[in-house]
């Protein structure tokens, strides 16, 4: 049988076909090879995040995977914060919240994430396009939520986005970023007050760490605001906890609204007492605390008493204190809650301050009351940003209380009557809103005379010792500066070179009597003045620790009282005919009750023992 001969169209044919099948096959491959490529980014991406042991890495591990599918130039994840609904970006080990919830960034991130929060099924996702080198990818969880937005920049522009396909929910990528998210997550259910949603001590602590550390050492100033509830044990007694929880929550989420700009941030502290973080200087942290305290003065709190709705109206005293941004060379990690708690103690004075003065009002220092007028006149006057000399002359008007020269100053600028009454009442009341405080620093130099690479650390000195060795210091030339810790002793910052020569003088064995001497701290006392207008002199006698607690307890129930604090040897002093009640109810606590000895002034001690023989149904016979 003769072959059969193949015409030239037939092989053509056949080349053709040859040809085509090799383009397939090489696309094919090309293909393999570039699933092979994404295969492998995944499971890198993927060994990463089991590695990684914080938010932080996991973070930056997303950021990796993104620029290497999308082959962008840049990569940024937005980590939802759903607590505060707000984002945040890894900076370091600090996390950067965008600057206010006002600002466009957050607009539109806030923006792209409403839209996905409607988004029903996975053929509704979709990516957001900025212009043509910024492309938005949202990652959404398998349970529809929004866990952050990734922005992806490219000079040249995106010619295909088929890769971001690989972001789509239930994709093996977003099922391990799902994982990871929920890790922290869990951890944020930790750190977070059960009752009220904010942040509990845990997460104050968290806070000062990635946060307030950041802000401090770069300058940036940092207010305090303590916040106690006016009368709440009144709230309970009354009404029952179930009610007090009520108030308790309704107050926490004003605060938490009050504080969703950037790095703000509001805490429960423990009982009724709350703490707000404001990063902003002085006048808008004051302005931000009385908008808090009439917020919280005009809110509804309905609760069921005896089956009947009944609305608790309640007040805040707040206490506002910036920290010295001077002071944050000396947070770190390590030291930053004993850093906070020394500088959270002039917060806490002032809260008392303000309670004293009246409760349901904002107490703070006379820099910061100052810079708050400063910062209203010019507002009223209408110069801000224009004349630095016009600043110049407000600043003097309000240094010597000359409320006079800028009301006229807004009267013929044509300013709003109500504003310029505003700011007269402002000035009027700065008395009632200013205490000063004593900031418990020492030493012979500023703390940033000390270099800081020069730096050391003394903890724990008490001030006696200082002070005897003081003298020496100055005549051998050595720099030091104090500031009071928490405990009522001192943190000194040395010269490094000098750290062990001042630990000699202070922890001498030579002078170990001396020492010993020194360290039996001097009384201290709270409400001092209050102690002569107290008529009829009775003095709980007790413990340091417990005269403190019964302070706070006298505070609660609105008892002018004062205290001294010196050991075994401590007392609180009320009034034994007006504060009988206290007194007993003192006596009465269980914990307390082998602690207290109750003394009347000598010629008052006869009034006190009928007083309460009265009180128990006795004859005073």
């Amino acid at each position: 049988m003769a072959a059969e001969v193949i015409t030239q169209a037939q092989a053509q044919a056949i080349l053709k076909a040859l040809e085509v099948l090799q383009k397939q096959n090489s696309e094919m491959q090309s293909k393999m090879d570039k699933l092979e490529r994404q295969q492998d980014v995944v499971q890198s991406f993927l060994s990463a995040i089991t590695e990684a042991q914080d938010l932080g890495k996991t973070m930056q591990e997303i950021e990796n995977v993104t620029k290497d599918i999308t082959k962008a130039d840049k990569a940024v994840f937005y980590c939802c914060d759903n607590a505060e609904n707000k984002f945040f970006v890894q900076n370091n080990e600090n996390r950067d919240y965008c600057l206010d919830s006002d600002s466009p960034e957050n607009a539109v991130l806030s923006g792209m994430k409403k839209d996905a929060e409607k988004w029903s099924a996975d053929e509704d996702w979709k990516i957001f396009r900025s212009d043509d080198s910024s492309v938005y990818i949202p990652i959404i969880s398998n349970d529809s939520k929004v866990l952050g937005i990734v922005e992806v920049t490219k000079e040249t522009g995106f010619d295909s986005t088929e890769n971001f396909d690989l972001f789509k929910p239930n994709s093996e990528i977003i099922n391990t970023i799902d994982l990871a998210i929920r890790k922290e997550i869990n951890h944020q259910t930790a750190v977070t007050d059960e009752l009220t949603g904010l942040k509990n001590r845990d997460g104050l602590n968290e806070y000062l760490r990635d946060t307030m550390c950041a802000e401090l050492k770069e300058g940036n100033p940092v207010n305090i605001i303590m916040c106690d509830i006016d009368h709440f044990k009144n709230v309970n007694d009354i009404y029952g906890h179930d009610a007090g929880d009520i108030v308790l929550k309704n107050v926490a989420d004003i605060l938490k609204n009050g504080t969703k700009n950037g790095a703000d941030c509001a805490f429960r502290f423990g009982g009724e007492e709350m703490i707000c973080i404001i990063n902003s200087d002085a006048d808008k942290a004051y302005q931000t605390a009385e908008e808090l305290r009439r917020e919280v003065e005009n809110a509804d709190n309905i609760v069921l008493f005896n089956k009947e709705p009944v609305n608790i109206k309640v007040t805040v005293s707040m206490g506002l204190y910036q920290i010295d941004p001077s002071v944050g060379m000396q947070f770190t990690k390590e030291n930053a809650r004993a850093m906070f708690d020394a500088e959270l103690k002039n917060a806490d004075d002032l809260v008392y301050a303000a309670k004293n003065s009246g409760r349901n009002r904002v107490k703070t220092t006379a820099d910061m009351y100052d810079s708050y007028l400063v910062s209203k006149s010019a507002e009223v006057i209408g110069v801000n940003g224009i004349a630095e000399q016009a600043m110049t002359e407000i600043r003097n008007c309000v240094a010597v209380g000359d409320s006079d020269s800028i009301i006229e100053a807004a009267e013929s600028v044509g300013a709003d009557e109500k504003d310029s009454r505003d700011l007269r009442m402002d000035f009027n009341n700065r008395g009632d809103s200013i205490h000063e405080l004593d900031n418990g620093k020492i030493g012979n130099v500023s703390y940033m005379d000390i270099k800081p690479k020069y730096r050391a650390f003394i903890n724990n000195v008490y001030e006696s010792q200082v002070k005897r060795i003081a003298p020496i210091l100055e005549e051998q030339g050595i720099k030091y500066s104090g500031v009071r810790n928490s405990s009522g002793n001192y943190t000194l910052t040395v010269n490094k070179y000098d750290v062990n020569k001042v630990k000699s003088m202070l922890f001498d064995k030579r002078q170990e009597r001396t020492i010993s001497q020194d360290q039996k701290k001097e009384p201290e006392f709270y409400n001092k003045d209050a102690f002569k207008d107290i008529d009829n002199k009775t003095y709980i006698q007790t413990d340091s620790k417990t005269a403190y607690e019964i302070s706070q307890e006298a505070q609660k129930d609105g008892v002018v009282f004062s205290a001294k604090f010196d050991g075994e040897k401590s007392a609180v002093t009320v009034d034994g005919q007006k504060d009988l009640n206290f007194i007993n109810k003192i006596k009465s606590i269980k914990e307390w009750a082998e602690k207290v000895h109750v003394r009347a002034a000598p010629i008052k001690q006869r009034q006190l023992e009928e007083g309460q023989r009265k009180s128990r149904g006795e004859d005073a016979r």
